[in-house]
């Protein structure tokens, strides 16, 4: 007995059978978890999986993790493994695990690799409602008296056959519980608040415990419950911490009317995705007579309005309001009605009304309230008990263009002490509790504030605005805490909290503010001198309240560093008012236990204290970490004299790392600056602020991970309810000093009403529970609107014009596929984190980690050319230091930090002139060592010569530079990473690596068709979509050219798409060897327009993190290349014409002469250049071919006649394929057909011998060739076999190979793979990426290969070839003239040998070489495993050789799983 063994990738079983397949997946769900999930064919490649186990005879062996491949995070493939395991498992074939072992190990999975990102769950909908009626289906899904349920396939559509089990085992129903039986035991069931984190997880906060998490994970726990909902929630597992439980019932819709923005499912129209991540999809069926339409309805009368096709356009653009319905038991998905839609969003205007919808803002004044609002006009403002303090000299601080003013200051010299008022408008006093506008207010809770834009106010702006707004010179009701402060000592002597009327005098913007404490010593009116007084206690009483950590606060967008003092006043004095307010509230018996709190307890020791030792070395850099770590009882004091520093810049020893202390440039310009003006709060403010330092800010980020999140809670409900406010160093605090625009602050109000006038308290604590809890989730919508809004509000601005801006980078693991940066000055506007995926820098190579100095280090090889600077190459590759940064003394920056922590102002000004002097220092050195470490690397000369190689560190604590731009995610812009810097010289365009089809093409909004009414017809769908696979596959393969400097010229066109040219001198082109198709290449256009700096200016401290310069980037097409008629130098004029430009603001500048250009050239690939072509010459194709491409019936007249002398099983004499039997009926049919007619499309399962018949028609297409006349032509006629890769091609190949007594095969490879074997002088710039990584030819085939019988001796031009092949590997240089000879012999030698042979076998791609077509007659083309080519790809030979002029015949074999 013999074994044979056959170690083989998937394209070798083409075409073969085998008796036993053992299949090896390799990987297991550990190392997927560790590395990037692409390329793993038995996980991802359906069509290899199907190959594979079809070729098995009697056996299939898999070897590998069950668990893995059954697990939909790790490829697309996992319901077919699913299937194939559990019917393993079934019949006893799997061995040594079950069923159950299988669901465990998918549960551990799916906790270690969830993502935020919506998983493939939701899309596989398993049950849903029936497609729609004219609206009777409406009506019926809308009937709960009729049981609908339709059972789908896990892709979400109609099954071919029924199971059961499909409903069974996705059932997703509340249980209909009894709530007696529900509450019987308390412990197992709990009534709670659902907040959704998801649309499938969330948590549950019981309403008697609101302190405790309840978490809620999957889609069968979570129910059908929205966010906000109250629901009764079991708990599961009560061992776990947090407890995990489920909603089995909902008690109370959180929002009575369930409108939700959306955009359409991609892969089922019916189906509609809201842009809100905690929101289910929901299901929109369609219109009975109107399919593939969305029906846009009244919300009221459901009926419909209007229709919207369902095409591309729609799926990218359209944003679509849908109302719920209701949602039925056993359906996966609520039923909703589209009653609203929106197109592309392209301005502010169009967005924040979008989020109106989606934060539920949309409200209209009932007549009811408008005539409580009337009566408010005639109260008198001094009822009984009020203070008139009309007369003191009172000011409100608040931004330029507020209207809703709310609190007010007053300042009074008393003599030996003076006196402070923070007054509060008194809302509570007009407001009744339930009244209409009560319940108007409770609906927000809170106002919304767009950036930019008129607020969203909680009560009519009528009221928020006017009548309860602290306006100058207007009378108006307050509630006023008074002090008493010792002139000398500034402390607190007395306090009173009353009812007052107050009168503004001046209403003041935090910039007037700002300038007059800057210049404190020259005021002379009133209301200054009473805010210079104001702010010295502000800053006072801060420094008691905060002793050791007085001088933080962490940056906000819309404040600039230094200029912060007047919004730190007006907060500390907020807060003091506040503290107050809940202490007065505590003391009274009747409010002591129903006084809302803002709480928040104190981070974990334990984790304090690891995040300290982790990061002791950066400690005594930061006065905010010094001071926590005094006050954490925890954490040890040794920790403060820890000194190891990590490194500041990659490259600089270890010696030298302990030394320095990387800042920004800008800021220690700015701390020169506040030196210089003997301003010590802006210095302390620019030192102090840890997140603009970029090796602290991680730590800063880590360390407020660590911080509980404050929250609203009932006074003595909880323990957490009693520990006060940790970070405000407070025991007791409350929200009262907003309430026109915060509801908890009203509730306050009345609450101190109560105490202040002795009446009845009428709320209850659970009334105080439920209005906290409500309170807080809707202050939460808040803090999501505002960051929205403004992203939404910096987007807008960014597609306008780009920013260039530093970042940090603040996550960077080895493992990873990506490093996270951060914009600390923009947190509102940019996510607090933004990602660079490693793929989208274009690395020549994969990321490599150095343990030693803990950096991550980039590489990229690029050609780059230059018209100006000979010496592009040296200055690309060296090193620079980090253009943003300083690199000051460590040392000198501890002694800074530990002066203001003494208050030792007159040290500060000698350190910072230190810090100057040893940054200069320090930069020498760097610059020195970094020559050093690039004049060590050596290069290849080739590479040298035309190759660029740079490479970059980048480890966590350092900053890059990059420029924003906007981005669309779920139908609303956002800012983006447009370019990463890694060079001054040399940028990363994201912006179309992420999206090259938006950049150099356009999206196709028609999908292919069965049938076309005319070719045109055809190529109009197809050619868009032939240029998006164009551009996608051009930019992947990253094989661009970069050329410096180059002028262009820019033209004047009535058409909106901006035109232009360049000049490319034809001794430039062959001296860069730019022999790329110009033609069909695309270009990333750039230009660096400098602008002024805002922080280089002493007045200011704005835009620190701003760089003052933007590169213009536009993505063009190149329309048209021609050599110019000019005398000597020749050029070549480059026509292009810009597809894409992310800012609509285009620079005067680049119309200017002197401006130059950096041009990234991406040359499309040959085949994809190829398919186009065939698209395109569509229209010179024979009727034959354009029938094929309209899907019209093939007439069968005229095709060759069968001898008879051919024998009806058509077997081959000495021919009997291995491991087959001869040739069945069927197969024996299909070869009559394909001789019979001029069109046969051959199909059958893998394994059913479509190959090998194949080869039998080749066979007697030859001899039915060899049987007709000669005609006078030129060209030989010959036979051409076709596949869409050299593996499908090989195979029959193999198979001909052994019929070389009865016809003559020839394997033509593609031009690329003859270099790869035989190269010439230069010929490696030509060959793609794809060419040099791809599998090699089979050598078993070189005796039939044309690029080896050219070099054999029955070739005529052998021995000129061979004589160059043998100067090429001796290194010899030649001339041009030399080289033109080489090509026109290869020429001829391939002519010579076409011209020897009857049957061409060649991918679709090569089939288009011009060499076939000048040789070669091909009536008859075959093309094998047509279903793994694309529609162009398959109609590139048929375009090229019009195969019906005299009987043509196109035969295609489609692999059909």
């Amino acid at each position: 007995m013999h074994a044979i063994y056959r170690y083989c990738l998937y394209p070798y079983f083409s075409g073969k059978q085998f008796r036993v397949i053992v299949i090896s997946t390799v990987h297991t769900k550990d190392s997927l978890l560790e590395m990037d999930r692409t390329c793993l064919e038995f996980f991802n490649d359906m069509r290899v999986l199907n190959t594979v186990m079809t070729r098995a005879q009697s056996q299939i062996i898999v070897v590998g993790d069950a668990a893995a491949l059954c697990c939909h995070q790790f490829g697309t493939c996992w319901r077919l493994w699913r299937s194939y395991i559990e019917d393993c498992i079934n019949k006893g074939s799997a061995h040594d695990f079950t069923l159950d072992c299988l669901k465990q190990d998918l549960l551990e999975i799916a906790q270690l690799c969830r993502s935020e990102d919506e998983d493939s769950s939701d899309s596989e909908s398993t049950t849903s409602e029936i497609p729609d009626t004219e609206d009777p289906i409406l009506q019926e899904l809308l009937d709960e008296s009729k049981d609908i349920n339709v059972p789908l396939t896990e892709e979400g559509l109609f099954p071919v056959f029924q199971h059961e089990q499909f409903v069974s085992s996705v059932s997703n129903q509340i249980a209909e519980v009894k709530e007696e039986q529900m509450l019987s035991n308390s412990i197992i069931h709990k009534h709670c608040e659902l907040i959704k984190e998801y649309y499938d997880r969330g948590y549950a906060r019981p309403l008697d415990e609101p302190t405790q998490r309840i978490d809620i994970k999957g889609r069968k726990n979570i129910g059908q419950a929205f966010p906000g909902d109250k629901v009764i929630v079991e708990i599961m597992n009560e061992i776990s911490s947090p407890p995990m439980g489920r909603v089995i019932n909902i008690l109370e819709s959180a929002d009575t009317v369930k409108e939700f923005v959306c955009t359409l499912e991609r892969h089922d129209s019916q189906v509609m995705t809201p842009i809100n991540k905690c929101i289910s999809k929901i299901y929109t069926p369609f219109w009975k007579d109107k399919p593939n339409h969305i029906a846009v309805r009244d919300p009221e009368n459901l009926k419909v309005e209007r229709f919207i096709k369902i095409n591309e356009e729609a799926h990218r653009k359209y944003l679509f309001v849908v109302k719920v319905l209701k949602w039925r038991n056993f359906n996966k998905y609520p039923l909703g009605i589209v009653v609203g839609h929106f197109p592309k969003i392209t301005t502010l205007e169009d967005g924040l009304k979008v989020l109106d919808i989606e934060f539920q803002l949309r409200r209209t004044l009932s007549s009811s309230l408008e005539r409580e609002m009337r009566d408010f006009q005639r109260l008198d403002l001094f009822e009984d008990g009020r203070i008139d303090f009309c007369m003191l000299p009172t000011f409100t601080i608040d931004p330029a263009d507020s209207q809703d003013l709310d609190d007010a200051i007053s300042v009074r010299d008393l003599g030996e002490c003076y006196e402070i008022g923070v007054h509060i408008s008194d809302v509570a006093s007009f407001v009744a509790k339930d009244s209409e506008l009560d319940k108007y207010a409770k609906l927000l809770c809170t106002s919304f504030y767009p950036c930019g834009k008129e607020p969203k106010h909680m009560f009519p702006k009528e009221l928020s605005a006017d009548f309860f707004s602290l306006i100058p010179n207007q009378d108006r009701r307050a509630i006023s805490l008074i002090i008493q402060v010792d002139t000398k000592t500034n402390s607190i002597k007395t306090s009173l909290i009353c009812k007052s009327v107050i009168q503004s005098k001046r209403k003041f913007s935090y910039d007037e503010v700002e300038n007059i404490l800057e210049n404190k010593h020259q005021q002379s009116d009133l209301l200054q001198m009473c805010l210079v007084k104001a702010w010295n206690f502000a800053k006072v009483h801060r420094r008691d309240r905060k002793p050791e950590d007085w001088c933080y606060k962490k940056p906000d967008e819309d404040v600039t560093l230094g200029r912060r003092r007047s919004h730190l006043m007006v907060e500390e004095l907020m807060i003091m008012f506040n503290q107050m307010v809940a202490e007065r509230l505590l003391f009274d018996e009747t409010t002591r236990s129903i006084t809302p709190l803002r709480c928040q307890d104190r981070p974990k020791s334990e984790k304090l204290a690891d995040l300290f030792d982790k990061n002791a070395s950066l400690i005594p850099l930061s006065v905010h970490f010094s001071s926590q770590i005094h006050k954490s009882e925890h954490v040890s004091h040794e920790l403060i004299n820890r000194r190891a520093m990590t490194n500041p810049q990659a490259g600089i020893s270890d010696s030298e790392t302990s030394e320095t202390f990387p800042i920004l440039k800008s800021v220690l310009r700015c701390l020169k600056t506040a030196a210089e003006q003997k301003s010590v709060y802006k210095i302390i403010d620019f030192i102090a602020t840890d997140e603009i330092h970029p090796q602290l800010l991680p730590l800063a980020m880590a360390f407020s991970r660590l911080f509980h999140k404050a929250c609203i809670l009932r006074s003595n409900s909880t323990h957490v309810s009693r520990i006060g406010h940790y970070d405000l160093d407070l025991d007791s605090y409350t929200w009262a000093s907003s309430p026109i625009r915060r509801y908890i602050d009203v509730i306050v109000q009345r609450l101190l009403h109560s105490v202040t006038d002795k009446t009845n308290v009428r709320y209850t604590g659970h009334d105080i529970d439920l209005s906290c809890m409500e309170f807080s989730r809707k202050n939460d919508h808040q803090s999501a609107y505002e960051k929205k809004s403004n992203a939404l509000h910096f987007a807008i601005e960014l597609s306008n014009q780009s920013e260039r801006k530093v970042a940090y980078i603040v996550e960077l693991s080895p493992s990873r596929t990506n490093f996270r940066l951060s914009f600390p000055l923009n947190r509102t506007s940019i996510s607090e984190n933004l990602d660079i995926m490693y793929r989208d820098l274009q690395l020549a190579d994969q990321p490599q980690f150095d343990e030693t100095n803990n950096c991550m280090i980039l590489k990229w090889v690029r050609r780059i050319y230059s018209f100006s600077n000979p010496h592009i190459h040296a200055e690309v590759k060296q090193q620079n230091p980090n253009s943003v940064m300083a690199y000051v003394s460590t040392k000198t920056w501890k002694c800074l930090a530990a002066a203001l922590r003494e208050k030792n102002w007159d040290r500060l000004f000698p350190l910072i002139e230190e810090l100057d002097v040893s940054s200069g220092i320090h930069t020498r050195q760097l610059h020195e060592r970094l020559r050093n470490d690039t004049s060590s690397e050596k290069s290849e000369p080739m590479q040298a010569e035309h190759y660029a190689e740079l490479s970059l560190r980048i480890k966590q604590g350092e900053a890059i530079e990059v420029q924003l731009g906007s981005a669309t995610a779920r139908g609303l812009m956002t800012p983006a990473i447009q370019l990463f810097v890694v060079h001054p010289q040399f940028e990363i365009c994201l912006e179309h690596v992420k999206d090259p089809i938006k950049c150099f093409s356009k999206y196709a909004f028609h999908s292919s068709q069965n049938s076309y009414n005319s070719y045109m017809d055809y190529q109009g769908i197809w050619k868009p979509m032939c240029e998006m696979e164009s551009a996608s596959n051009a930019v992947a393969e990253n094989e661009s050219i970069l050329i410096e400097d180059a002028a262009l010229k820019w033209e004047n066109s009535c058409e909106k798409k901006l035109q232009g040219f360049f000049l490319l001198p034809l001794d430039k082109k062959s001296q860069w060897s730019i022999e790329c198709d110009l033609k069909n290449s695309v270009l990333c256009i750039r230009t660096k327009i400098h602008q002024s700096s805002p922080f280089l200016e002493n007045s200011q401290y704005t835009a620190i993190m701003d760089i003052p310069s933007v590169t213009w980037v536009a993505h063009g097409i190149i329309t048209e290349v021609e050599e110019t008629e000019s005398k000597e130098p020749k050029n070549l004029q480059i026509d292009f014409q810009i597809n894409h430009m992310p800012m609509t603001k285009i620079p005067e500048a680049i119309f200017c002469e002197r401006t130059r250009f950096t041009l990234e050239l991406i040359p499309k690939l040959l085949p994809d250049v190829r398919k186009e072509d065939a698209i395109k010459s569509l229209t010179k194709a024979n009727k034959l071919v354009k029938n094929i491409a309209m899907g019209r019936k093939i007439n069968c007249e005229g095709g060759c006649n069968i001898s008879k002398q051919i024998p009806a099983r058509f077997e081959i004499d000495g021919y009997c394929p291995a491991g087959l039997s001869y040739l069945n009926n069927s197969q024996c049919r299909a070869i009559r057909e394909a001789l019979a007619n001029p069109f046969t499309l051959i199909q059958g399962p893998p394994g059913t011998g479509k190959t090998v018949v194949g080869v039998y028609i080749v066979y007697w297409l030859l001899k039915n060739i060899q049987q007709l006349p000669a005609t006078n032509s030129q060209k030989k006629r010959a036979v051409l076999y076709c596949g869409p890769s050299n593996k499908s091609v090989d195979v029959v190949a193999g198979h001909l190979l052994e019929l070389e007594n009865h016809l003559r095969p020839l394997r033509v490879y593609s031009d690329q793979t003859e270099m790869l074997e035989f190269p010439y002088p230069g010929c490696n710039l030509k060959l793609s990426r794809n060419s040099k990584r791809g599998e090699k030819r089979n050598t078993e085939l070189s005796s039939i290969a044309l690029h080896h019988l050219i070099r054999k001796d029955g070739n005529p031009y052998s021995t000129r070839i061979l004589d160059f092949d043998m100067k090429i590997r001796r290194g010899d240089q030649f001339t041009n003239e030399e080289k033109k000879l080489y090509k026109d012999t290869l020429q001829k030698a391939r002519k010579h040998e076409l011209l020897q042979h009857d049957v061409i076998l060649c991918t679709c791609t090569a089939a288009s070489h011009p060499a076939l077509a000048d040789a070669l007659d091909f009536k008859q083309i075959i093309i094998d495993e047509c279903a793994m080519a694309t529609e162009p790809e398959a109609f590139i030979p048929l375009v090229a050789h019009k195969p019906e002029q005299v009987s043509a015949k196109a035969v295609f074999f489609l692999d059909k799983p």
